[in-house]
């Protein structure tokens, strides 16, 4: 439909920069525009979030979300950390001028390319203007980093939604959640983080398996709290099954009540911080033991990646975790 010659070039920083327009093409599908009728709307999973926060429970929500959909939902932008960017900003490649999505927003939801405005009387820019979400290669934003290591500190109970945790690096992230700390996923089915050999992962503590809003109206119910955003009804609460010490099926899961086989469980795909390359599946990735998102394929490595990367971060930035793809 887009005329990509794979589907990875949709999110692909050189392929955008030679042919932009299918990216722009397609963009519009994933806004959730306030005045339109757009089908992303937030869902009572949304509204959920945003009452944990107006109750105080709420230190960070961290998203692979590029639609901006929990700001909208009303979540401040202190507490949300877009780990992969978002619409709402966008950066232009060859002068760097910085635009708001309002700025953009016409174009976006009308799938045109935007150019570089910026000029002087002797200067135009025209240069291509990027959505700041980050494609396929490129590194997380500084912030992201920062408040995670700030975040560990605090954290006492984490809870994992409507997710693969497919992607790196957010998919690292359960593993460096401090050892005391509970953890609860509600998915439709079950799901499992990237492993290092600096640390074993444990599992959830609780696996609630099924439709997220079906399950978030029964803890909404249960914690007796009042107000939810008027577009999103409360669905009537559903019966569950328990299957284990550690899962409840609820209505939407995706699973028996039989255990589910490793091989069924998401899949990571990993991608070389240096190169932007996949990992092949029986390739080796040297991981940095400080970063919690930098990994290297076996030919950055060879070619200096590793060290590049300590001179540039500082010593204690050794990349020497060596793990099997």
């Amino acid at each position: 439909e887009l005329g990509l010659p794979q589907p990875e070039c949709l999110f692909d920083l050189d392929y955008f920069q030679d042919d932009p327009k299918p990216f722009f093409a397609f963009a519009r599908r994933l806004l959730p525009d306030e005045s339109t009728d757009s089908k992303f709307k937030p869902s009572l999973s949304h509204c959920f979030i945003k009452m944990l926060e107006s109750k105080k429970k709420l230190l960070r929500n961290y998203t692979q979300n590029i639609d901006g959909i929990e700001l909208i939902a009303g979540l401040p932008k202190s507490k949300l950390v877009q780990c992969h960017g978002s619409f709402r900003s966008a950066t232009c490649l060859r002068c760097k001028k910085k635009y708001t999505y309002e700025q953009t927003r016409d174009s976006l939801l009308n799938g045109r390319v935007i150019h570089c405005t910026a000029s002087t009387k002797r200067w135009t820019c025209a240069g291509l203007v990027k959505p700041d979400i980050t494609f396929f290669g490129e590194p997380v934003r500084p912030r992201v980093n920062a408040l995670l290591h700030k975040d560990f500190e605090k954290v006492d109970l984490l809870v994992v939604m409507g997710t693969s945790l497919s992607v790196s690096p957010v998919s690292e992230i359960l593993q460096y959640i401090p050892a005391e700390v509970q953890q609860i996923l509600i998915n439709r089915e079950p799901v499992r983080p990237k492993t290092k050999p600096s640390r074993e992962w444990r599992g959830f503590d609780i696996e609630l398996l099924g439709d997220c809003d079906i399950i978030i109206s029964g803890l909404w119910n249960a914690l007796k709290w009042k107000g939810v955003a008027q577009q999103t009804a409360i669905v009537e609460q559903k019966p569950y099954t328990k299957a284990g010490d550690r899962r409840l099926l609820f209505e939407g899961s995706n699973v028996i009540e039989k255990e589910v086989e490793e091989e069924n469980v998401a899949i990571t795909q990993y991608v070389c911080d240096d190169c932007g390359k996949k990992f092949r599946k029986g390739s080796k990735r040297t991981s940095c033991r400080k970063c919690w998102d930098f990994d290297l394929c076996e030919i950055c490595v060879k070619d200096g990646g590793a060290e590049n990367h300590t001179a540039e971060l500082g010593a204690e930035h050794v990349v020497d975790l060596i793990s099997p793809v």
